[in-house]
């Protein structure tokens, strides 16, 4: 590939009207570096890639032409036909975007950090400036490493509205991950697919304007003893979410009342140190638990069986009422997506990621993750009521149902008959066996020689389980021939 040759970036070809979107991408690719059209205005690579192998081509492949231009443009090729399909799909043809990379040269591997492309983003800054996006759809890590800097992972931000900078502007961005990895990854054209539409659907609209939400961290014992009292009262749902384990404790506990307002209460500092006396701290649980195990309020927990289990274990709280597991939901609808809460809220919620901040050492900052966890759960409980069949719906209440008895083994076990279950395993073996050699036997195949049993079962089997095999030492591997 020739790492001099530039691919300029492509303004729109028709009017965009109010529909202003901008797609930046990393860097052109072989395709995009040698794209030509023939004489019938055919678009073509006149180098690709094919079996991991450089393929040149000296004749346009539609239809045979052997007289062809250089126009190179970005976003062509397989790449620039799924990114072209998938604006189609969303209402916005290709011809009507800005579409360019944060370099418009190819860059080799160690040339892809934004300490080399940093002085190429001057000439990508002009060209946004002068287009004047509502949206810009960032693909792949460099491109959003543009915009947001160093530290931020496409896996994890993709699907986020969220504020970048570029040369001292601010643009509004949604993240997605590059076509090509799509390509060899197809598993992830579904949310691909998704993300471009919501890029599509920011673009049409001038400004950005996500969830107000407030998130309540710094109540006093008086006000939390309160906030605890009036979910009791009203009997309304809440969404929960715990900080901690079965090792450190539950640092923090949050409820979300609504998609938009959340408090915490804490127990424990982000250095471990407690934050109430404790007189304190026992009438503080004394209110959770009377929140939690309400007949009357109902609960929503992402993952509800992590919570619940560290709750129970280490407060002997049983969470009753009517329940919900978003996660579960999302299951029963989705059930090929991932099940990360991340995901779900990145499809059916607008807002930035927010999981980096798991690793707080502030506690404002730890409780505010917590706040965001509860009113993201509580929110895409809601969104995805509407989306759910009748037997979607009949199969995940059977699988709420199944919380309390499988929480219930795993606090406190279960029942476990070991002589009962190796007979099972040999009565099965035995027909397997069985079966076995009655299919040798149609097949037409001998049985095995004793010989050849006994050395099939030495090498495959520990001594104490070969003991009544005469004959099984001198087959036997080494570490088998000392009887236990």
């Amino acid at each position: 590939m020739n790492f001099d040759v530039l691919v300029p970036n492509q303004p729109p070809v028709d009017d965009p009207g109010n529909v202003r979107l901008c797609v930046v991408g990393e860097s052109p690719g072989v395709e995009e570096c040698s794209w030509h059209v023939c004489a019938s205005g055919h678009g073509f690579a006149l180098e690709h890639w094919q079996n991991k192998q450089l393929v040149r081509r000296d004749r346009c492949p539609h239809c045979g032409s052997q007289r062809f231009k250089e126009r190179l443009q970005p976003f062509c090729g397989e790449s620039g036909r799924l990114l072209n399909d998938l604006l189609r799909a969303s209402g916005l043809p290709r011809e009507r975007c800005w579409v360019g990379n944060v370099s418009r040269r190819p860059l080799a591997e160690h040339e892809k950090n934004l300490d080399y492309v940093r002085p190429l983003l001057p000439r990508l800054a002009i060209d946004l400036e002068a287009f004047a996006p509502n949206c810009v759809l960032v693909l792949g890590n460099l491109a959003l490493a543009a915009f947001l800097g160093d530290g931020h992972s496409v896996t994890a931000w993709r699907g986020s509205i969220v504020m970048g900078e570029l040369e001292g502007v601010q643009y509004r961005l949604v993240v997605a991950c590059h076509p090509a990895a799509v390509l060899r990854e197809p598993s992830q054209l579904c949310l691909l697919r998704l993300d471009v539409a919501r890029a599509v659907d920011e673009a049409s609209r001038p400004t950005l304007a996500l969830p107000s939400r407030t998130y309540n961290v710094h109540c006093t014992y008086d006000e939390l003893r309160a906030r605890l009292a009036d979910i009791l009262q009203r009997e309304a749902p809440v969404s929960a979410d715990i900080e901690g384990t079965v090792d450190t404790g539950v640092l923090v506990i949050g409820f979300a009342t609504s998609a938009n307002a959340a408090f915490t209460v804490p127990f424990k500092h982000c250095n471990f140190a407690r934050v109430w006396t404790d007189d304190q701290e026992a009438e503080l649980w004394r209110d959770v638990r009377a929140v939690l195990e309400s007949d009357r309020v109902p609960k929503r927990f992402f993952n509800w069986t992590y919570d619940a289990f560290v709750l129970r274990w280490l407060h002997g709280i049983v969470i009753r009422g009517p329940k919900s597991d978003p996660m579960i939901k999302w299951a029963c609808i989705y059930p090929e997506h991932e099940k990360a809460l991340a995901v779900v809220a990145s499809v059916l919620t607008r807002g930035s990621y927010w999981k980096g901040g798991r690793d707080a050492t502030a506690d404002e900052d730890r409780d505010r993750y917590c706040c965001e966890d509860c009113v993201r759960t509580f929110e895409v409980d809601d969104a995805m009521e509407p989306l759910m069949s009748d037997d979607q719906r009949r199969f995940y209440a059977h699988q709420i149902a199944l919380l309390d008895p499988v929480l219930e083994m795993m606090h406190s076990g279960m029942r476990y008959d070991g002589d009962a279950r190796d007979a099972m395993v040999a009565q099965i073996q035995r027909e397997v066996y069985e079966a076995q050699g009655a299919l040798d036997q149609l097949a037409g195949i001998a049985p095995p020689s004793f010989r050849e049993v006994v050395e099939a079962v030495a090498f495959k089997k520990a001594w104490d389980k070969c003991v009544d095999w005469p004959d099984i030492l001198a087959h036997s591997k080494p570490s088998f021939r000392t009887p236990l």
